[in-house]
């Protein structure tokens, strides 16, 4: 997953704060590893909205990668801070629950991801392949700095397929 690394790295991003989730393990090391990034794992999702906040506050362009039960956890830091003072996020979300899916537990969820960003007001896309990362991931990335706004791509288990 290290080409993942290179498009955040390509699309300005310089903090990554994460979460643990098995879709997303080897992203996360890549970032760990990588000295272009500040790498802050995580204890809970929601904390990962502040710690991102502050991180742009001081300058730096974040990303927070976590799984769509963990982006549901975050709502009301997404809401009231991130939302409340424009503060641009990148978040990048493992779609569990989706029709890859081989996790009965993770189906309720993916339920409900689209709906539940749409009243938050958050713009989302579903990644569906790696060859859509790049642009998605620029894009993305710009439309958070220009909107001044949390957005999120979820990511499916074929679009992490990158390597």
């Amino acid at each position: 997953m290290s080409v993942i690394v290179d498009y955040l790295h390509d699309a300005g991003i310089d903090f990554a704060a994460t979460l643990p989730d098995s879709w997303i393990q080897d992203l996360i090391l890549g970032l760990e590893r990588d000295p272009r990034f500040i790498h802050v794992p995580l204890a809970k999702e929601e904390e990962g909205v502040g710690i991102c906040a502050g991180a742009w506050m001081t300058g730096r362009r974040p990303v927070l990668l976590l799984q769509n039960s963990g982006l549901l956890n975050c709502c009301n830091a997404l809401t009231t801070l991130s939302g409340l003072y424009d503060i641009p996020l990148l978040l990048l979300v493992s779609y569990r629950g989706s029709l890859e899916e081989n996790s009965f537990f993770h189906v309720p969820l993916g339920a409900v991801t689209g709906r539940v960003l749409d009243s938050l007001g958050i713009p989302y896309e579903l990644v569906s392949t790696a060859a859509e990362l790049p642009k998605r991931i620029r894009d993305a990335a710009s439309f958070t700095r220009i909107s001044q706004r949390p957005v999120a791509l979820l990511l499916s288990k074929s679009s992490l397929e990158a390597e």
